[in-house]
């Protein structure tokens, strides 16, 4: 039984095609893992200060020295204003749910419970299709009886 000469190429292409979909996937996934790698050194402690004095390639000793005392005076100063930020933004949003607790649902109140700790593990919550930012200011909310409500805002 001999194939055509038309499905042989049919399923050459085909798999060339499959070929190529696997390893461009697996070097997006390498691409992205180096990112992430990169980010958390950066993160960890001297990291900045080492990525900046590679940028800088100090020229001797003494050089070398001299920056590395301002790069990580500046590190700490960082770190310090990042974990003063954080608090900053703990506060304020415990200051939020307590503003909001009187005027929300049981339901309501869950849900955005559910997203601040989903927010917290790092993976906030998209509504499928949703683009980032807040919607049009023509955008439509289901009623209380599921009809589209009225436009909140004309353009």
């Amino acid at each position: 039984m001999t194939m055509r000469i038309e499905t042989k190429s049919l399923l050459i292409l085909l798999a060339t095609l499959a070929l190529g979909i696997l390893l461009g996937a697996l070097a997006s996934g390498a691409l992205a893992q180096r990112r992430i790698s990169r980010i958390e050194q950066l993160r960890d402690r001297g990291g900045f200060a080492m990525h900046l004095e590679r940028i800088i390639e100090p020229a001797d000793a003494t050089q070398a020295e001299a920056i590395r005392t301002i790069l990580r005076t500046t590190a700490e100063q960082n770190r310090a204003a990042m974990s003063s930020t954080r608090e900053q933004i703990r506060t304020n949003m415990e200051e939020m749910r307590q503003q909001l607790a009187p005027l929300l649902s049981e339901d309501q109140q869950r849900r955005l419970e559910e997203a601040v700790q989903r927010f917290r593990r790092g993976r906030p919550h998209r509504r499928p299709g949703a683009g980032p930012g807040p919607p049009d200011p023509g955008h439509r909310r289901p009623g209380p009886e599921g009809r589209p409500a009225e436009p909140s805002g004309s353009i």
